[in-house]
């Protein structure tokens, strides 16, 4: 062996190999690799091809030309390696770098900064979205490839804005090495070709609000398992998303002052700050909800620092619970099947309907300030101030 450690392969069945060639052997194949000095670093380089003679003397001359153009300052590493871990060294700058690199470097660069693991994956999926543009060289990128792509697209306004968000903050990057001047993504108006999407019917219902009524909620609970029934009531009765229930610890809530602070989420197996701008929140108890965590009490609190615990004695993951416990319960229930976010929608319309003041339901509910709720809730709220304006006008009259 020498100095660094690797065989020499000197003698092998393919003969005497090149300086600074090498075969790679594991188990199931053999591999053929370069080795090289570049800036400084040592560079080892797999090469997608068989091992032959005359794949050896390709790699010989290809390390050859490799050397002349690190020599003349001219060598690009992404034009020879444009999958390789060394970029994130030498960086992706070439003209011959294509669109999937730079959406890579965004990705890493994301995880570098500490962002949160759904963030990511967001992005990721994104990324994944994009393929079209994968292999197309960033300079080659132009506003009609953007164009294109909006109108071809089949998805939703919302999708295609988050998609080429990832697009365009990848750009930015060959911006700043000269690659390009123009982001082609800010050269289009999304609005001009995307067929904007109206959540509201003609009642001014919004069409995400599919709430539950108050039988429904009753025939929900008829067919709960009594760790079932805990959560259900429970987020019937505070307005939490599925990721904040399932993030919730005993230490949150306040038995004393009837109280339940929101602080954490929990999704896919990690705990993160919950989707509130408003931050960190208080919710007020009522006697259903405390009900609720006094029969959990029972079941985990000895056992974990969070609330609803799966079979596993681990936290739930809220999409597992939907899949698993809420479709069944439902359909058993032989009630409509709506997603457990509708949980929160039916807590806020009851309130509404009961004349809550806005400003503190908008609180409980995590907005920082009442516009979510004409947004998704106008024409509950709109009903509510009718009918309250008809019982003053009759009390008005009976006196």
């Amino acid at each position: 062996m020498d100095r660094s450690g690797r065989s020499r392969q000197v003698g092998t069945k393919w003969g005497k190999l090149p300086r600074g060639v090498t075969i790679r052997k594991n188990k199931q194949s053999e591999s053929i690799q370069i080795n090289f000095t570049y800036k400084g670093v040592r560079c080892r380089e797999l090469l997608s091809i068989p091992v032959s003679k005359s794949n050896i003397k390709f790699a010989s001359n290809l390390l050859g030309e490799i050397h002349n153009c690190i020599a003349r300052k001219t060598f690009d590493y992404v034009d020879y390696f444009p999958n390789s871990s060394k970029l994130k060294i030498f960086g992706t700058a070439s003209k011959n770098a294509n669109i999937k690199i730079y959406l890579n470097d965004y990705i890493d660069n994301c995880k570098k900064r500490g962002l949160s693991h759904t963030s990511i994956e967001g992005y990721e999926k994104c990324v994944n979205a994009l393929t079209c543009f994968h292999d197309v060289l960033v300079t080659d990128l132009e506003a009609r490839h953007i164009l294109h792509y909006i109108e071809s697209s089949k998805s939703g306004e919302k999708t295609i804005r988050n998609r080429l968000s990832v697009l365009r903050c990848a750009l930015g990057k060959p911006i700043t090495e000269g690659l390009i001047k123009i982001n082609p993504v800010n050269q289009v108006k999304i609005s001009l070709y995307i067929k904007k999407g109206i959540k509201t019917d003609a009642r001014n219902q919004h069409e995400d609000v599919d709430q539950f009524t108050h039988n429904e909620v009753l025939s929900i609970y008829d067919y709960c398992k009594p760790d079932e029934l805990n959560i259900i009531q429970f987020a019937f009765n505070t307005g939490v998303r599925p990721s904040e229930w399932a993030g919730l610890k005993w230490c949150d809530i306040n038995f004393t002052q009837q109280q339940v602070h929101i602080v954490e989420a929990y999704m896919q197996g990690q705990t993160k700050g919950t989707k509130s701008k408003a931050g960190r929140r208080i919710i007020p108890l009522n006697e259903m909800a405390i009900m609720a965590l006094m029969r959990q009490k029972e079941l985990t609190y000895n056992d974990s620092d969070y609330v609803f615990l799966n079979r596993k004695g681990k936290p739930w993951n809220h999409d597992s619970f939907r899949k698993d416990r809420w479709r069944r319960i439902l359909m058993q229930a032989d009630v409509r099947y709506r997603y457990p976010y509708q949980m929160r929608h039916t807590f806020a319309t009851k309130h509404i309907s009961q004349g809550e003041n806005l400003w503190k339901l908008s609180q409980w509910m995590g907005h920082s300030s009442p516009e979510m709720l004409f947004q998704h809730y106008g024409n509950f709220i709109e009903e509510y101030e009718r009918e309250k304006s008809q019982k003053d006008t009759r009390k008005a009259l009976n006196k």
